[in-house]
Order: structure tokens, then C-alpha cells, then sequence
């Protein structure tokens, strides 16, 4: 099967959409932790020390 040069660039623009997709989700994900109680990450089994380590992370990391 011979790949295109229109196919090969539709399959990165899909990969780079899936990636930014990613990026936003780790951004909200990790702003919303970090504006959680201790109680509410105590109910996802996360400590706070847990919490503040994974809200400083980069949102591509």
C-alpha cells in the first residue's frame, strides 16, 4: 500500500490535534487539583504533597 503525501500529512494533523487534546486535558485536570480540599483528594486517594507535585508539572510532562 503506497502512503500519500496528502494521506501522511492528514495522519499528523490528527496526531498533532490528539496532542493538544492531551495538553488542555493535563492543563484543566491539574488546575482543578490544586484548587481541591484536602478531604476531596483524600475521597481520590491523593495527598496534598501528591497534588501540588503533579500541579507544577509542565502540561506536557
Amino acid at each position: 500500500m503506497i502512503t500519500t503525501l496528502t494521506q501522511t500529512r492528514r495522519n499528523h494533523a490528527l496526531n498533532l490535534r490528539d496532542v493538544l487534546q492531551i495538553w488542555l486535558r493535563n492543563h484543566t485536570t491539574r488546575k482543578t487539583m490544586r484548587r481541591l480540599t484536602t478531604d476531596q483528594l483524600a475521597d481520590v486517594g491523593i495527598t496534598q504533597k501528591e497534588a501540588r507535585t503533579e500541579g507544577r508539572k509542565w502540561f506536557w510532562q
